[in-house]
């Protein structure tokens, strides 16, 4: 038997890649299902949280004239429909395909999604304040 044919004189083939060579960015990503669900998990907590405030944000305006109940009512609607964000964000990082090469969007969308209720709620009642004039 010579040295360069092992197994009985087969000849050493390398084996079959899925991707092209280089760093695996075309391979399957195992662990990303796991920044999605956290974020999840994160946006429904301070999404409801959002929620019930916006909810209870109609008491500001209790006392309000015809125009600053209409300039409430444009900016209450603007509040839920911004709601709309997150979930787009949520979506968006779990059906970004499951590769290693989309592993940086997929976290950063997922981590966009809860900052972004966040950053609602605060310019929410940022605005909220430039109603009663």
């Amino acid at each position: 038997m010579s040295d360069h044919m092992p197994f009985g004189g087969m000849p050493a083939t390398p084996l079959p890649t899925r991707s092209s060579p280089g760093n695996g960015d075309g391979d399957s990503d195992p662990n990303a299902w796991i920044a999605p669900l956290a974020s999840t998990a994160v946006t429904g907590i301070t999404g409801f949280f959002a929620v019930i405030v916006g909810m209870m944000s109609p008491m500001v305006c209790d006392s309000c004239s015809s125009a600053e109940a209409d300039r409430f009512g444009a900016l209450f609607l603007g509040y839920f429909c911004g709601l709309l964000v997150p979930v787009a964000l949520l979506l968006a990082s779990w059906i970004l395909p499951w590769r290693r090469k989309h592993a940086a969007n997929r976290i950063a969308l997922a981590a966009l999604a809860p900052c972004s209720v966040v950053a609602l709620v605060v310019l929410y009642y940022m605005l909220i304040s430039s109603v009663k004039g």
